[in-house]
């Protein structure tokens, strides 16, 4: 039944395997596919982890302190901003 078919299925996919070892021609198409299903597979880990990173860093309590952190200097570059200008700070 079902263990059969895997098992000839299986059986299919080693003997393909098998053959394009033995013929070089093949054994290098396979090894360039190989090696372009990992590049791209690297390319979309590296696009996912930027796209997290930048995420991560802006959401949760790290953005908040950075959004906070920003408009305390905000506030503060208006302070000396009208400091320097000669109006009353408070």
């Amino acid at each position: 039944g079902r263990d059969n078919a895997e098992a000839a299925e299986r059986f299919r996919q080693v003997n393909s395997a098998h053959n394009a070892l033995l013929h070089v021609g093949l054994r290098r198409m396979y090894d360039l596919q190989l090696k372009r299903k990992e590049a791209q597979d690297r390319c979309e880990q590296n696009e996912r982890e930027e796209r997290k990173g930048l995420r991560g860093w802006l959401s949760g309590p790290r953005g908040a302190l950075l959004a906070g952190a920003f408009a305390g200097l905000a506030a503060v570059s208006a302070i000396v901003t009208g400091v320097f200008a000669g109006e009353t700070a408070l």
